[in-house]
């Protein structure tokens, strides 16, 4: 955004970059027009489809509901005529352009356990968090923009009075064609151990299947008796502890289990915590990547040597019910 009009003590480059914003957003308009149902998936989770609508736009702080009051997109500047004063503000005077939809959390309540851990306990509208939206099919194909979260209201005037709306900036220069967004994605067979409770000298075999975030989802060993896996209950506190042999270092993490499933053998841990110099301490950021870093190399690895067709220890096949991806390059 750029806050002000175009000054004559602007540079050619600066010149350039309003320009480009200027297109980028009238492409935005014409993909996402106000009034047009699109699907949507929070988080990068493109395994989880919502439906939305596009309500309207909000252009400095104003909303504008009616497409009639977007002007110029078959000119050189886009223009807003907002519709309380009546007065036009150009795409060069924008200081802040959002997105305005309904707010859909109670669409959560139709996900499973799994979905919903992985979006966390807070929901898919926290300020800050991703929100992809996927147009209908054009000629080049369904197009994706990822958006921002920036606030969520109740309406207190207008056409949506009383109604919870979602604002979401755009991040115009993610827009592209789904067939050409690709998310980079890593597939996960380590085995591990869990402890319940914590303190157990004795724990459950697993492997882990999918990473994310704070969570990971473990299958459970299918050789153990029953009543073993049945004390793994949502809410348990859990010690998992994930040797990485081929890079020489093993995590010890702490976590509580938010959402299990007896019957296919399964976990999903929120980790918490992880062991340094002898004590447990808060997952800080720098140990969230150095998990997701830990876990590329020794799926890397794993998959060079599977390519040179060296025996490697067969683990039981997790394809099934898989909860978690690591997405690398989340903005492409």
């Amino acid at each position: 955004m750029f806050g002000s009009l175009r000054k004559a003590s602007q540079t050619e480059e600066d010149d350039e970059r309003v320009d480009r914003y200027i297109g980028q957003l009238k492409q935005f308009i014409r993909t996402y027009p106000i009034g047009e149902k699109v699907n949507y998936y929070p988080e990068y989770l493109e395994k989880i489809d919502f439906e939305t609508l596009i309500l309207g736009y909000e252009v400095n702080e104003t909303p504008i509901y009616g497409r009639d009051f977007v002007h110029g997109l078959d000119t050189d500047m886009v223009s807003f005529k907002t519709e309380e004063s009546g007065e036009m503000v150009t795409a060069a005077e924008i200081a802040s352009f959002s997105v305005i939809v309904p707010d859909t959390s109670e669409l959560e309540k139709t996900l499973d356990y799994f979905s919903r851990a992985e979006i966390g306990k807070s929901g898919q509208f926290v300020r800050g968090h991703s929100i992809t939206l996927v147009s209908p099919a054009t000629e080049q194909g369904p197009q994706v923009i990822d958006t921002t979260v920036v606030r969520r209201s109740m309406v207190k005037r207008g056409y949506y009075k009383g109604y919870k709306v979602v604002y979401l900036e755009p991040q115009l220069e993610t827009l592209s064609s789904k067939e050409h967004r690709k998310h980079m994605r890593m597939e996960l067979s380590l085995e591990g151990t869990v402890y319940s409770p914590i303190k157990n000298s004795s724990g459950i075999t697993c492997t882990v299947i999918d990473c994310s975030e704070q969570y990971v989802g473990l299958q459970l060993s299918q050789l153990l008796p029953r009543q073993n896996i049945q004390s793994l209950t949502e809410g348990k506190s859990v010690r998992v502890l994930l040797p990485i042999p081929s890079l020489n270092k093993t995590f010890d993490l702490k976590g509580n289990i938010c959402a299990a499933r007896v019957k296919n053998n399964m976990v999903v841990v929120e980790l918490q915590a992880i062991r340094k110099d002898n004590t447990y301490k808060d997952l800080e950021l720098v140990d969230k990547l150095d998990l997701r870093s830990s876990l590329i190399q020794n799926s890397n690895e794993m998959r060079a040597l599977s390519a040179e067709d060296v025996p490697t220890p067969v683990t039981p096949p997790a394809e099934e019910g898989k909860l978690y991806n690591v997405v690398l390059g989340k903005k492409q």
